[in-house]
């Protein structure tokens, strides 16, 4: 469905937050819009591949971000109570409960 045909229809230098179904979404040809420069970048929720192995290369690319994949599984009351634990720990100088582990594939 998110294939190129339909991404290229994005304003020039907008981004793609997926958060659908990871077969939605034809990953090529998205990262070529991307490279090309047609898109800045996107954040994904949801992948084809789950969880993503350590070594793809989607960790490293600069203009993707990848996020848990738990974005239905949260109530507004969770989302606020995890954000302001968050921003208490980071002002306190403490590890972050939430923080994106890669190397668990998460």
């Amino acid at each position: 469905m998110l294939n190129r045909e339909l991404l290229e229809r994005m304003r020039r230098g907008g981004g793609l937050i997926q958060m659908g179904r990871g077969e939605h979404l034809v990953e090529e040809d998205l990262m070529a819009l991307i490279d090309e420069g047609h898109l800045a970048g996107a954040s994904f929720d949801v992948l084809r591949q789950e969880p993503l192995p350590a070594d793809h290369p989607y960790w490293q690319h600069p203009k993707l971000r990848i996020t848990p994949h738990v974005a239905s599984g949260a109530t507004p009351h969770a989302v606020a109570a995890q954000l302001v634990q968050s921003v208490q720990e980071l002002r306190d100088g403490q590890p972050l409960s939430f923080e994106v582990d890669p190397g668990t594939g998460y």
